[in-house]
């Protein structure tokens, strides 16, 4: 007998805002990469090889990684343990496409291409309804890394709960 896999949670209710010094965040793990983020933007970006996974324990699980693809789309490259659980199911390796919105409650393709274009982190905040039709507030942020060569190859982002569902 084939195991069925649950549908992912549903979230919805997005608000998108810019991100900058004076962003008041509700979670501290937001905060935590935005702070890192900028000590390390130098004017610029901070460079995909300036972040290493395991100086950053404190939100290892949270953590997600999108590569930003020559063709305009993007692929999830990572995502911890407890950005899995948010989300409702392992999106490693995925493509998200021009046009998608699906599951995100918004369209995170194009959100992304803003992250890109931009060169300048988001964040997220809206609700999460999970399989069990409990709902809970999250938070996430997106911020853009350079390649070598100055264009935006990744984006780094966390997510997290804000509060237990309910």
């Amino acid at each position: 007998m084939e195991e069925r896999k649950a549908d992912p949670n549903e979230l919805f209710d997005i608000e998108e805002a810019v991100v900058d010094a004076v962003t008041a965040f509700r979670g501290p793990k937001a905060r935590y990469l935005y702070d890192w983020w900028a000590a390390h933007a130098g004017g610029d970006l901070p460079r995909r090889r300036d972040f290493d996974i395991v100086e950053h324990r404190p939100i290892v699980a949270n953590i997600f990684v999108v590569d930003c693809l020559t063709d305009g789309n993007f692929v999830f490259r990572l995502l911890g343990e407890e950005a899995i659980h948010i989300i409702g199911r392992n999106r490693t390796g995925e493509t998200l496409m021009h046009g998608a919105v699906g599951m995100y409650g918004h369209a995170l393709h194009e959100y992304y291409v803003n992250v890109v274009r931009g060169r300048r982190c988001m964040k997220c905040v809206g609700s999460l309804r999970f399989h069990d039709a409990n709902i809970a507030r999250f938070e996430s942020i997106d911020c853009p890394l350079a390649d070598d060569d100055g264009r935006v190859g990744r984006i780094i982002g966390v997510m997290d709960l804000l509060d237990a569902p309910r």
